[in-house]
């Protein structure tokens, strides 16, 4: 294979995942256009109100029971949402859990923010996510249910 046929298919490649990236976006915006808010708590209405991310006061960080600090990693705030006997599932439907625990949970995700290496940022909620699904699809029969919600 030559170098120019290797470079085609390379952009043919980028130009196909790209067009499925923008897909994912435009189905994404037109499932939030047509369904209604179900988590106000955890991305409430005010989030467009301010150009600047809303940060947790040191208060809100010390009521969950962590220390503050800067530049928490989110598998620290996965682990400590783990231990949070409140957080216990007691509905896996999507509207009662954010109902009765969106605030707590908006409170946890208040504890991450985007300060540092923006590349490390992004990394980092990738390993999470991947953690989150990888985690939460497996089944002890050994099969894999990838239905899930974050």
């Amino acid at each position: 294979m030559s170098y120019q046929e290797l470079l085609l298919k390379v952009l043919g490649l980028a130009i196909a995942i790209s067009m499925m990236l923008l897909l994912t976006h435009v189905l994404g915006l037109a499932q939030t256009a047509i369904h209604h808010v179900e988590s106000k708590a955890v991305l409430p209405l005010s989030l467009w109100d301010d150009p600047q991310p809303a940060s947790v006061t040191r208060k809100e960080v010390e009521s969950l029971g962590t220390a503050p600090d800067l530049d928490i990693h989110a598998f620290t705030i996965l682990a400590r949402v783990l231990k949070d006997s409140r957080l216990a599932p007691t509905s896996l439907d999507y509207a009662d859990v954010m109902k009765n625990q969106g605030e707590l949970i908006n409170k946890y995700v208040g504890q991450w923010t985007l300060e540092g290496d923006l590349s490390k940022k992004v990394e980092e909620l990738l390993w999470t996510n991947s953690l989150i699904y990888g985690v939460g699809g497996s089944e002890a029969k050994g099969q894999f249910d990838s239905d899930f919600f974050l």
